[in-house]
């Protein structure tokens, strides 16, 4: 036998079967357990569904707002970088050029180059041939200096010049002082009158110099001994002299 059991407030019905009032929910001995009361909430979907998509729209619109602020850059934007990297290149080269220029400019004043000195010529002239008295000739040594730097003057004292040959003095002279400026040549004539039995036919002569020299820059001014050495120059008696260059040693007097 199947019956059902609806719910009605809180009376519990049985169809087919009387109900006891004394003692409401037994039915025939049988106990039956009063059915919990449920408290049901309801939702409106519409309205939440509306809300989410209120929300949604409104973060999409925002996304959309944001990738629309985030333009691609204009023609102008390109030019300004354009020239800004171009500027900031011409300056690194320009930053790079001067620092070199200055290096160079300090290794000019700081490395000094020797002067050159070379003999370029030498003659021998008669003086006379009176008999009873020896034979004397003038004797004429030229020789070239070139000072190579371009930022350094050389000033030199008086030379004292001897000229030798076959181990023997041939005479001694002097040279006046001088200055020699950056990048110039100077010609120093060193003239004697000697008997012509010290010179006979081909001969080799050694030509010394011996000085100080000043060497000035933009900052300072250093004094040097030097002493130069031009040997074994071949003169011939007629036909002068072969161009023969010198060893220069420049030395500190103090040291």
């Amino acid at each position: 036998m199947s019956s059902s059991i609806p719910q009605n407030g809180d009376q519990v019905v049985v169809q087919g079967f009387p109900v006891s009032t004394d003692e409401p929910h037994v039915v025939y001995g049988f106990p039956v357990m009063a059915q919990p009361r449920y408290t049901t909430v309801y939702f409106s979907p519409t309205e939440v569904s509306t809300d989410r998509a209120i929300h949604s729209t409104q973060q999409d619109q925002l996304e959309f707002e944001s990738f629309d602020s985030v333009e691609s850059p204009s023609d102008d934007d390109i030019n300004q970088r354009s020239v800004s990297a171009g500027a900031f290149i011409a300056v690194t080269v320009i930053f790079f050029g001067l620092m070199g220029g200055l290096v160079y400019l300090l290794v000019l004043i700081t490395h000094v180059h020797h002067p050159v000195f070379l003999v370029e010529s030498a003659s021998i002239s008669m003086l006379n041939e009176s008999a009873g008295n020896p034979t004397m000739a003038s004797l004429n040594i030229g020789i070239l200096t070139r000072n190579p730097n371009e930022m350094i003057v050389f000033e030199y004292d008086e030379f004292d010049v001897r000229v030798s040959g076959n181990s023997e003095d041939i005479f001694g002279t002097k040279i006046a002082a001088f200055n020699s400026s950056s990048e110039s040549e100077t010609l120093l004539n060193a003239t004697a009158v000697v008997p012509l039995a010290n010179i006979s036919g081909i001969i080799n002569i050694d030509v010394n110099l011996h000085s100080k020299v000043f060497l000035l820059n933009w900052y300072e001014s250093t004094q040097q001994t030097i002493n130069v050495l031009c040997k074994d120059v071949v003169i011939k008696k007629y036909s002068g002299a072969t161009v023969k260059g010198c060893s220069v040693n420049m030395s500190n007097p103090y040291l």
